[in-house]
């Protein structure tokens, strides 16, 4: 394993966009542990490059690659890798299949703490597949391996309770828990200011609780957030690409326009169905039911059907940066309006 990492590793100067020749040739080799690490690194390349079913691709071949040596650690990555991947695109079921993979995996290894999130996995997993008895018998096992401050602060508790309560029709409960999850990393933001990771986990858990509160006709307590949201946006989005700090990622620029175009729609402006298509393509993390694909396409077809398909049609061919400035003008349109 060590001298597979340590090949792959120091091909890193080689690896070079856009089509990552020498890593290729790595995820091709004959030798399985080395073909496995490789595709695995790969996994992460090509999620980095926004291209999430190439990524996902990659993935099942790291599984591929290591599942027939017979090493219980081997098998916990590749099986969270990819479930990891499947959460962030909607495919509970499949991730379900490898989180209960990964979960023997984890008892194979010993009597481990569950620190890489296998329990929380699950309750993500059954949610989005709609079994809330289920998400709620992982949610209390998951409870028990909480992890200590700061590494908690990723920990998406707070986040899966929201949406249990919301699943289970206990509405206000479960707003009332996205507003205390957005203030708990509010607070440990403070402190950790110039932390990409922070940045990408706290856009995420406030365009969700915006969402949510948009999707139950609620806007009015996260008013403010919007606000700050839509000016946190307008900020990443204005910063040419390559220039200033550790970028956001782009799926987290289209997961918080999904949520301006959400509240847009909440407040009656039937133009933010143009925010949504054009989130669409940006993409989405969709680990959370209240961004399921399926809802948000729902509530933009049933405020205004035609501009919603013409807005998805407009931004169908549009390349990466192409979808940063449509998202710039859009928002600029909205302020001055």
């Amino acid at each position: 394993m060590v001298r597979a990492l340590a090949v792959v590793l120091c091909a890193v100067p080689d690896i070079r966009p856009p089509r990552f020749t020498r890593l290729q040739e790595l995820c091709d080799a004959d030798e399985p542990l080395l073909a496995g690490v490789a595709a695995g690194v790969a996994s992460y390349v090509w999620h980095a490059e926004h291209e999430p079913e190439r990524a996902l691709a990659f993935a099942r071949r790291m599984l591929e690659a290591l599942e027939p040596l017979g090493n219980p650690a081997l098998h916990l990555l590749g099986h969270g890798r990819i479930s990891e991947l499947c959460l962030q695109s909607e495919r509970g079921d499949e991730a379900y299949e490898h989180l209960c993979a990964a979960l023997v995996s984890l008892g194979d290894i010993g009597d481990w703490s569950d620190a890489i999130g296998v329990h929380w996995g699950l309750v993500l997993a059954c949610l989005q597949r709609g079994d809330v008895d289920e998400a709620e018998h992982w949610l209390g096992i998951a409870a028990l391996d909480q992890q200590p401050e700061p590494a908690d602060l990723y920990g998406p508790d707070l986040p899966a309770r929201a949406e249990l309560a919301l699943a289970r029709g206990l509405t206000e409960v479960g707003l009332g828990l996205w507003r205390r999850a957005v203030e708990r990393i509010r607070e440990h933001s403070l402190t950790s200011a110039d932390d990409p990771f922070v940045e990408n986990w706290a856009l995420q858990v406030q365009s969700a609780a915006v969402a949510a509160h948009a999707q139950h006709g609620r806007p009015e307590p996260v008013a403010g957030l919007v606000a700050q949201l839509r000016e946190r946006l307008l900020a990443m989005l204005s910063v040419p690409p390559g220039e200033g700090p550790a970028p956001v990622e782009l799926p987290v620029h289209g997961t918080v326009l999904l949520a301006l175009g959400l509240a847009g729609l909440a407040a009656g402006d039937t133009a933010a169905v143009r925010l949504v298509a054009l989130a669409e393509r940006m993409p989405v993390v969709r680990e959370f039911p209240t961004l399921s694909s399926t809802r948000c396409r729902r509530a933009a077809e049933n405020a205004d059907r035609a501009a919603y398909a013409e807005a998805r049609s407009a931004y169908a061919a549009l390349g990466r940066e192409e979808l940063r400035a449509a998202a710039l003008r859009e928002l600029t349109a909205g302020a001055r309006g």
